[in-house]
């Protein structure tokens, strides 16, 4: 007892109206997501043209402000190199100069040393004369 399943002849055209709506929903669904994607692309396109040029834009302007950067610094280090060396001549000329006046007043005290010396040896003598000739007499 074999029971054979067959679609009823009434059903066949419902079948076939449905499988043309869902190959219809299909094609529309996929039309949609194609024209979508499509626009989505389109739209990236363009937003990666108008980044592309943004960047563009700012490598010329960070190159322009890293010029101006660098030639600030530069003369800055430039000026900062000729202060240094100014006050280091001043100090060296300062220095020159002090050397200069403490051998001049090492000398001036050397001659006061010795003249004062010369006199105290003076003293000395007179007074040695004088207790070595009351001694002899």
């Amino acid at each position: 007892m074999t029971e054979t399943t067959q679609i009823p002849s009434t059903l066949v055209p419902l079948l076939i109206v449905a499988i043309t709506a869902l190959a219809g929903v299909i094609a529309y669904l996929f039309r949609y997501y194609s024209k979508r994607l499509e626009l989505a692309d389109t739209v990236r396109l363009a937003n990666e043209t108008m980044h592309a040029k943004e960047r563009a834009e700012w490598y010329i302007e960070r190159t322009a402000l890293r010029g101006e950067y660098e030639a600030k610094h530069r003369a800055i280090v430039e000026d900062y190199g000729h202060t240094v060396r100014e006050l280091y001549e001043g100090a060296k000329a300062y220095e020159t100069s002090a050397r200069k006046e403490f051998v001049t007043n090492v000398e001036l005290v050397s001659d006061q040393l010795v003249e004062a010396s010369t006199q105290i040896v003076t003293v000395l003598d007179k007074f040695y004369d004088r207790l070595t000739n009351k001694r002899k007499t």
